[in-house]
């Protein structure tokens, strides 16, 4: 006996139109020539005769506000199947890219703008890795220390805003610097430009500081 999909692939002219002939074929959907009051054309249900895309609309506030609720508990069950299934996930993120490369771009693109902080905190991360040199730190890092020096810059002692303040390595990283919290300053901009990669001792008596 023939058995027709759920989601059926053959000719529309081969579907059941019936209820009955669904059942009868052992197929979970039959689609009537008369559409839904809605338009809908994916079909009916065999078990209840009603439009599964009706269905699934009714059942969608349901079920965002479930997952709402469950929310914490659902993203720590997917970082658990992750960390257990790293190749797996790995593919389905890399097939979902393909297939969406410019929602990607500028969804990362949005997030990079409204989180430069964080994307320079991950850079400096990443360069302290890649150059060996010992330690990293958090946000949590970052606040306390511009705290510590009452949002001024380390060095002009300028008002800083969230906006307006840059993460420097006290010493350079290319001198041998650590990437830990003692090494790090919060500056503005025009006085972590000035700085660049100079050592610190340098830097003051550049800035007569010194002699």
């Amino acid at each position: 006996m023939k058995v027709v999909s759920v989601l059926f692939s053959g000719s529309p002219d081969d579907r059941p139109t019936t209820r009955q002939e669904a059942k009868l074929l052992g197929a979970t959907r039959y689609f009537p020539k008369r559409l839904c009051i809605h338009g809908h054309s994916e079909g009916r249900l065999a078990s209840t005769g009603k439009c599964v895309a009706c269905q699934r609309e009714r059942n969608r506030p349901f079920s965002l506000a479930r997952s709402r609720q469950n929310a914490e508990q659902n993203r720590e069950k997917s970082r658990r199947w992750q960390a257990e299934n790293k190749e797996k996930a790995n593919a389905r993120k890399l097939a979902w890219y393909h297939r969406n490369k410019e929602k990607a771009r500028a969804t990362n693109l949005a997030w990079e703008r409204a989180n430069r902080e964080a994307v320079r905190r991950h850079n400096h991360n990443r360069r302290s890795r890649k150059a060996g040199a010992e330690g990293s730190y958090s946000a949590d890092d970052i606040e306390r220390i511009w705290s510590a020096q009452r949002k001024r810059c380390a060095l002009c002692r300028s008002r800083l805003s969230v906006r307006t303040r840059t993460i420097d390595h006290i010493k350079p990283l290319s001198r041998g610097g650590s990437n830990l919290p003692s090494n790090i300053q919060i500056l503005c901009f025009s006085c972590n430009a000035s700085k660049w990669a100079r050592d610190p001792i340098d830097h003051a008596r550049k800035l007569g500081r010194l002699l």
